[in-house]
């Protein structure tokens, strides 16, 4: 609630007074890497994020949290990992695109960041967030003249929105046949994801 209400330095007292490290659970790192985010202490917000991703390490937000955490420290290459994992477990995330793309933009790797860029744009519009996606469109216009790409050319490329969502109800359904192996339900749901994406011969597999 403290740090709802901007009372940050009230929550991190509060946090730091009554939770010993060793005790905190993944809320607490939550909380603490976002305040010490917030108040300019990158490295302590980096800690944070990384002892989060140890308790949650099959969590997107986790990984999302410490790469856009290393983005803000400037470094660039450090976040690329974290931000991978974020998409692979949850390949429909649009933050962790456009932190990928704020990444690679540091790197000067104009075409990364640019596809990035476009896919995060993608996916907040199809997730009705207009903000972002107006914010994204303003930088993809920018970068486009910056790094002298055409972004049509790559969108031809890009996945859209629709087979990312897909792909990451795959994820999803693979996750929880590795904790229920015996599950019919989850098998049979795993096997009509696939069959949506054309993997026919990998659908076939779990029926």
């Amino acid at each position: 609630a403290l740090f709802k209400e901007d009372r940050v330095e009230d929550a991190l007292q509060l946090l730091e007074k009554n939770l010993q490290p060793t005790q905190l659970q993944a809320d607490g790192y939550f909380l603490l890497g976002q305040i010490y985010d917030k108040i300019g202490e990158m490295e302590k917000s980096i800690i944070a994020f990384r002892l989060l991703v140890r308790l949650n390490p099959e969590r997107a937000l986790a990984y999302n949290l410490l790469g856009a955490a290393l983005v803000k420290a400037k470094n660039f290459k450090g976040a690329l990992g974290p931000l991978d994992q974020a998409v692979e477990i949850s390949p429909d995330y649009a933050d962790s695109y456009f932190n990928l793309a704020i990444a690679f933009e540091g790197l000067n790797q104009g075409k990364k960041a640019l596809g990035n860029l476009l896919l995060a744009q993608r996916l907040y519009m199809n997730q009705e967030n207009k903000k972002m996606y107006d914010f994204a469109g303003h930088m993809v216009s920018q970068w486009e003249d910056r790094f002298r790409l055409d972004r049509n050319k790559l969108n031809e490329f890009l996945p859209t929105a629709e087979t990312l969502a897909k792909v990451s109800d795959i994820g999803m359904l693979r996750r929880r046949l590795k904790n229920s192996p015996n599950n019919i339900y989850w098998r049979q749901r795993l096997g009509s994801a696939l069959m949506e994406i054309s993997d026919f011969e990998e659908a076939v597999k779990q029926y």
